[in-house]
């Protein structure tokens, strides 16, 4: 199998100017194909390929074309024009080597690129010489517009196009070989990714902050979710120092290693920034980059921009701009955020996502998206998009006398909690034989733990009294309740 066609740099890394592969890739499929050799004789010239062999394949190959238009190349008669003691044998392993496919755009694009840069240090490298040799300005000008003039051509303007240079087949990019970033948070927010974590203000958005900065230093699992171990960064731009210093001292002071970083706003001085500005956005590189951070939490993202949330552009920009702070740092950057006023309710609609403060493109763009809510009146941890893996089940959490949140028991679902609450009626009824009114029932639910509303009381009985298990009637303009004592022997609601 050949080389790829175009391996992918580094991402800062220089691009060479010379891929002999590609070079030999392209006279292939030239070779393999009339529409190709038409395209490539076209596209490219002698100066396009670097070894002194390729180039004389392409100047038989463009003769060729210009000879037989739309005709087959024919390799023995190009045997003859090569005029090398082994043209028949370069043919063939060029044939071999070729791409199962016509000459692409992108490869075209590519050695034009690479032919053009070529170019252009030959220009720089003409330039310093006529400089060294202490040439007057005027024809060093004139030198630099007349190389200027040539590389303005086709070659430039191909290679100055980002898709066609970017892009590939899905064969090639199956065949490169891609590192998957590690997961900081596994299988839900990888390095370089983005995560927003939201939640009413009060709901312990800032001590999960803590908990996974921790969990994350020391390699074990946050909220029972697996973490890759490494150095975590916590950019606090509203916490006081006292509270924060509270914050360490409830997770345990002597736990903390030097694995967390904590920056608060106090020690900066100021407590807001704009990531979407680049001098400010390089200062949180650099310190991630020195801290050599894989996690970093900003609490809250409304002090790290200085758009409006709710328009559309602005929204844009600070998710870029978050993303391009992921990248470059090569951290995940988890930003902690509000909900709107009402959550859901004051939404208007019924998913998690709807309930995340501003513009759609804030829970649209991230690669991570949680709620810490509530279900079931219990603390609730909802992964309300996850792009990278499959969604986790929401994780119930319990909030401890300290402060930090703690996983407890799933409760019970919605439909068993009514039946559990009904069958808990039918037991008050049984224990006091006296009418109950729909109040006093709801009034001792919620003396137990379990308060419901007038209404869904209201509703329960409905149930229980369609069922038969419960008798009403009225009494001075109320209603009352009792069990009936004909369905008792057959069972009740609480038993069935």
């Amino acid at each position: 199998m050949s080389t790829p066609l175009r391996p992918v740099p580094g991402p800062r890394g220089p691009r060479d100017l010379a891929n002999v592969p590609a070079e030999r890739n392209a006279l292939g499929a030239m070779l393999a194909s009339a529409e190709a050799c038409k395209r490539g004789a076209e596209a490219f010239d002698v100066e396009t390929f670097t070894r002194p062999e390729l180039r004389t394949v392409f100047v038989a190959l463009a003769n060729w074309s210009a000879r037989h238009p739309g005709e087959l190349p024919d390799l023995p008669a190009l045997a003859d024009d090569v005029r090398t003691p082994n043209a028949a044998t370069l043919l063939a392993e060029l044939m071999e080597g070729a791409l199962p496919h016509d000459l692409s755009g992108t490869q075209i694009a590519f050695l034009r690129d690479l032919e053009a840069r070529r170019r252009l240090r030959g220009v720089l490298m003409d330039t310093l010489y006529r400089v060294e040799a202490d040439a007057e300005l005027p024809e060093i000008a004139e030198g630099l517009h007349a190389e200027a003039e040539a590389l303005k051509g086709s070659v430039l303007a191909s290679a100055a196009n980002p898709f066609i240079t970017a892009s590939v087949t899905a064969a090639e990019l199956l065949a490169q070989e891609i590192e998957r970033p590690p997961f900081v948070l596994g299988g839900i927010l990888p390095a370089g990714g983005v995560g927003i974590l939201a939640g009413e203000p009060g709901a312990g958005k800032t001590w999960l902050a803590f908990q996974a900065a921790r969990a994350i230093a020391e390699g074990t699992p946050f909220l029972g979710i697996p973490t890759t171990q490494g150095r975590a960064g916590l950019v606090l731009l509203e916490t006081p120092d006292w509270a924060v210093q509270d914050r360490l001292r409830a997770l345990g002071a002597g736990a903390w290693t030097d694995g967390v970083s904590v920056v608060t706003a106090e020690a900066l001085g100021f407590s807001s920034l704009n990531v979407c500005d680049p001098v400010a956005r390089g200062r949180l590189v650099e310190y991630a980059r020195d801290a050599r951070l894989s996690f970093l939490a900003l609490d809250p993202l409304t002090f790290v921009h200085d758009g409006d949330e709710n328009a559309t552009h602005d929204a844009k920009r600070l998710m870029a701009a978050l993303k391009d702070l992921a990248l470059e740092s090569g951290a995940a950057v988890l930003a902690l955020h509000h909900e709107r006023k009402g959550g859901i309710a004051g939404a208007g609609k019924g998913s998690d996502l709807d309930a995340v403060r501003g513009s759609t493109v804030l829970v649209t763009a991230p690669t991570l998206v949680v709620r810490l809510t509530a279900k079931h009146g219990t603390p609730c941890f909802v992964f309300a998009k996850v792009q990278a893996g499959k969604v986790p089940a929401p994780i119930f959490l319990e909030r401890t006398d300290a402060g930090p949140l703690v996983v407890t028991e799933t409760p019970a679902t919605e439909a068993e909690g009514a039946e559990r609450r009904r069958g808990r009626i039918l037991d008050l009824l049984r224990a006091e034989p006296a009418p109950w009114g729909a109040e006093a029932l709801r009034a001792a639910l919620e003396a137990e733990g379990d308060g419901v509303t007038d209404s869904t009381i209201r509703n329960y009985l409905g149930v229980l009294m369609a069922s038969g298990a419960v008798l009403r009637s009225r009494v001075r303009g109320a209603f009352e309740y009792r069990i009936n004592p004909e369905a008792e022997p057959a069972g009740s609601v609480a038993d069935s």
